[in-house]
């Protein structure tokens, strides 16, 4: 049994790491105190492609498998 990672669930994983480092680590305490939800975040990670990853292709999702869900999430 391989274990190792796939190409994609590397590219997807750094894309992911990138993204969580970039945009929510900055404003996270912020957010926090102040009960904020940010929805523009959201919206971004719709633009990034890390929504959806468990989601069928034939609903418009990534259709990705249980191991690259979770390393994006």
């Amino acid at each position: 049994m391989d274990f190792d990672l796939t190409d994609e669930q590397r590219l997807l994983q750094n894309k992911a790491r990138e993204f969580a480092q970039n945009e929510p680590l900055p404003r996270a305490t912020r957010w926090d105190r102040n009960g904020e939800f940010p929805r523009d975040l959201v919206r971004k990670m719709g633009q990034a492609e890390l929504l959806g990853s468990n989601v069928p292709r034939e609903y418009s999702g990534l259709g990705t498998s249980r191991v690259t869900n979770g390393l994006i999430v």
